[in-house]
């Protein structure tokens, strides 16, 4: 499971105004102690059936089950198959509990081409593992063609060291060429093995129906992040702020409106609203995550929109009424 949380993009600012993801592993191991020590117990009972009770052969038994079962446990989280942890340990000693870290990769020409196509100006996504720069660009093209609003809007495409656990983040940032848009993705994650697998364990849901992710696959951390920028933008439309604009005051007003979930947060409630969806139900009908803010409301519900085959009803009205807002606006500074 994991969480999402503000991560300031503005280097010079004490001001957040990112949007990230995050995955917090509290629960995973919370629930796999309780699933080892019963296993434990039973392994006890196992080896007193086949007639073995000396103490200390039993324990020095016992504690290597567990550290077998710990390391298939976390595998399995970050869906690593145990021969290419085995072989991964022979090949490099820098590979640790599952994490196998690739040679590093240059940006493919392809990969910077589409996304040169769709607007992004600047593309540093070197040591990000070839399948997921198809995946990022992929993710840009689809969107762009869903939100033509999109095209030229996003600035930069870069991969960093983010806080620990943070998959990506977007956001606004005021440089020496104006105001600018970034996404930023996870130097960590986004180079290592496994990624679709622990997303996919993030869209599972529990015994009350409700998935930590609205949206499907890696794909959804991604167009995730351009809700958030989808949002950005009628805010700043709304306000007057364009790309490369350098009035200081408009753009930290902008920035302010969009830590504040300004509209995002009036298209979810009127949402919530009008299909009577109380805030207890909210995780239900978008996820968790989402119910926790109204901002990652708006940017799962967006994600579940172009993810997902069949977005439920919540993702659905979501994507309607910000249609309706991007009309307002466009009448509103025609």
């Amino acid at each position: 499971m994991h969480r999402m949380e503000k991560h300031n993009l503005e280097g010079n600012e004490n001001k957040e105004s990112g949007k990230v993801m995050k995955r917090d592993v509290e629960d995973f191991t919370d629930s796999i102690a309780d699933t080892i020590y019963r296993r434990m117990d039973v392994y006890k009972d196992e080896l007193k059936d086949r007639g073995i009770t000396d103490e200390e052969k039993v324990n020095q038994m016992v504690q290597e089950m567990k550290r077998q079962a710990e390391q298939e446990a976390v595998l399995d989280y970050l869906g690593i198959e145990k021969e290419d942890y085995e072989q991964g340990k022979e090949e490099d000693s820098k590979y640790l509990f599952g994490f196998h870290k690739q040679e590093i990769q240059e940006v493919s020409n392809e990969v910077e081409e589409r996304l040169h196509e769709c607007g992004v100006s600047k593309v540093e996504l070197e040591g990000v593992r070839e399948r997921y720069q198809e995946m990022i660009a992929g993710a840009v093209e689809e969107m762009c063609e869903s939100y033509p609003e999109l095209k030229g809007y996003i600035n930069t495409i870069t991969v960093t060291k983010l806080p620990d656990r943070v998959y990506a983040c977007a956001g606004p940032r005021m440089t020496e060429n104006g105001y600018q848009t970034e996404i930023q993705v996870s130097q960590e994650l986004f180079s290592e093995i496994g990624l679709e697998n622990r997303i996919e364990r993030m869209e599972c849901p529990n015994w009350r129906g409700e998935s930590w992710l609205a949206g499907k696959g890696a794909e959804a951390v991604i167009k995730h992040e351009m809700g958030h920028l989808l949002h950005l933008q009628l805010i700043a439309k709304k306000d007057g702020l364009e790309i490369g604009d350098k009035d200081i005051s408009k753009y930290r007003e902008v920035q302010n409106k969009y830590d504040r979930n300004d509209i995002a947060a009036s298209i979810c409630y009127e949402t919530m609203k009008n299909q009577n969806i109380n805030p207890n139900e909210l995780a239900r009908n978008v996820s968790v995550y989402g119910a926790h803010d109204m901002g990652e409301c708006f940017a799962e519900a967006i994600a579940e929109y172009e993810t997902r085959s069949n977005p439920r009803p919540f993702a659905v009205e979501v994507h309607e009424r910000y249609e309706r807002k991007v009309k307002e606006y466009d009448n509103y500074t025609a």
